[in-house]
């Protein structure tokens, strides 16, 4: 639910980039799937297209830790040359990253835009107390 409220500074939003992303996708899906979505802003429409492209490359970060993780629970071999593998993790990483900030940027700027936050007051404050 869009709030009337102070925006957050660019550094609160990448740190509240998990909930932002919840917000957003939870206000797109309904209109998504009722044909709905064409008549959204189009501001609202690049922020959705922002949360796709974070909610991506987190997804493939996610799934290369993992996939990392599950090396390291079967073993390392001494010889072994996970070079390659670690590379790919850190691209992954930095992926996930660059979308965060850039999700986070786009969702300031639609706040600031907008004269609303995607969060309310009191989400932002538990979020950032962590």
């Amino acid at each position: 639910m869009l709030s009337h409220v102070a925006v957050p500074s660019l550094e609160e939003h990448i740190k509240c980039a998990d909930p932002l992303l919840q917000a957003v996708l939870k206000a797109w899906a309904p209109n998504a799937t009722t044909g709905h979505a064409p008549e959204l802003t189009a501001g609202f429409r690049a922020l959705a297209e922002r949360a796709f492209a974070y909610q991506t490359a987190k997804q493939v970060a996610d799934s290369q830790r993992s996939a990392r993780d599950l090396i390291e629970q079967v073993g390392r071999k001494e010889d072994a040359d996970y070079r390659q593998f670690d590379a790919l993790i850190q691209r992954a990483v930095a992926d996930e990253e660059s979308a965060r900030e850039s999700f986070a940027k786009a969702c300031k700027d639609y706040s600031e835009k907008e004269g609303c936050a995607i969060l309310d007051s009191r989400d932002w404050s538990s979020y950032l107390a962590d």
